[in-house]
Parts: C-alpha cells; sequence; structure tokens
C-alpha cells in the first residue's frame, strides 16, 4: 500500500473520531449556554489545536512550522464549533 494513501486514510479516520467524539462532548447542552465573543474565540482555539495535532507541522523550505488557520480550513469541510 502506498503510504499517502494510508496517511491520507489515517487523517480521514482521525477527523471522523474528532467529529464523532470531541465536538459533542464539547458541544454538550450548549443550547443552554450564553456565549461571549471570548467564549466563542476559546472554543475555536481549541478545535484549531486539535486539527493541527491530526494534520501535523508542514515543511516550507527545509523548516518546519505549524499550519495556519486557512490551511487547517482548506484540509476540513466544517470551519468553526458553532
Amino acid at each position: 500500500m502506498n503510504i499517502q494513501l494510508y496517511n491520507a486514510i489515517y487523517i480521514k479516520n482521525k477527523i471522523k473520531l474528532c467529529k464523532t467524539l470531541i465536538r459533542p462532548v464539547l458541544a454538550y447542552d450548549s443550547e443552554t449556554w450564553v456565549l461571549s465573543k471570548c467564549d466563542e474565540a476559546i472554543l475555536g482555539v481549541f478545535e484549531r489545536k486539535i486539527l493541527r495535532a491530526i494534520f501535523g507541522p508542514t515543511n516550507d523550505n527545509g523548516e518546519w512550522r505549524l499550519k495556519y488557520n486557512n490551511e487547517l480550513y482548506t484540509y476540513c469541510t466544517r470551519k468553526v464549533i458553532q
């Protein structure tokens, strides 16, 4: 099996786990929450932290760095928790 194909399947499974296990726990009983802009920002930061752990770093001209937010959003179909 091609290693890139294996990694793509592995990442796809991690995203499914994130959507089915982490998001529901995070958003449990969220209909009754009163969210401020600060709370929304904290939830967004947490989601991006999880996505960065799933997708890993990027090699830019021999230098490793974390993915930018717009790169994370292009890899995922759903952008933020709402």
